[in-house]
């Protein structure tokens, strides 16, 4: 752990870590079918980019890119000269994946220490955003803003009006295939 928590040298090897999967994956590729491919992809490779994923939503865009250019390398490896398989960024996959934790916490489906992570905003009088967005935690500094709790917030109160207020987890999953979270 480095002093100021950045987490560099973490990212840097699990870069690395991710990086070698993909060569161990350039080098049978050509044995396998595109279709094996991007499954062994989402089972060995996949699973280290998104290592600790609501520690690091908030990573600084050199290492995101870095994660970016793993996958974009993996895709190449994947799809060799044809270009039939498309996968979901890596930021946008953190993303869902963060909007999922906030919502099982409001929902009371996460663990217990979670489910009075995040509140709704109430208040006395009826405005747009009563009851379906979600209170921003006040924070002083920009390493506050990189916690989940504000993040989790953020991300969460840019979904839609219909997700906002939906409260079966499978309807919620489905919705999230749909809508964009590249932001």
């Amino acid at each position: 752990m480095d002093k100021n928590l950045t987490f560099s040298d973490h990212l840097e090897k699990t870069a690395k870590k991710a990086t070698s999967r993909v060569k161990l994956l350039s080098r049978i590729r050509h044995n396998i079918s595109p279709y094996t491919a991007e499954i062994i992809y989402k089972v060995t490779i996949l699973p280290i980019l998104l290592y600790c994923n609501n520690v690091f939503l908030h990573m600084a865009p050199s290492k995101k890119a870095l994660f970016e250019n793993i996958q974009k390398r993996a895709l190449k490896v994947i799809n060799g000269y044809r270009h039939s398989v498309k996968l979901e960024k890596v930021s946008s996959i953190r993303n869902k994946m963060c909007a999922l934790e906030v919502f099982k916490s409001l929902n009371g489906v996460s663990p217990h220490a979670f489910q009075n992570y995040f509140t709704r905003i109430n208040h006395s009088q009826r405005t747009r955003a009563n009851t379906k967005n979600i209170v921003l935690p006040k924070v002083k500094t920009e390493t506050g803003k990189k916690a989940f709790s504000f993040q989790g917030a953020n991300i969460f109160n840019q979904l839609t009006e219909e997700m906002k207020t939906e409260t079966s987890i499978l309807r919620f999953k489905t919705l999230c295939k749909s809508f964009n979270f590249d932001f």
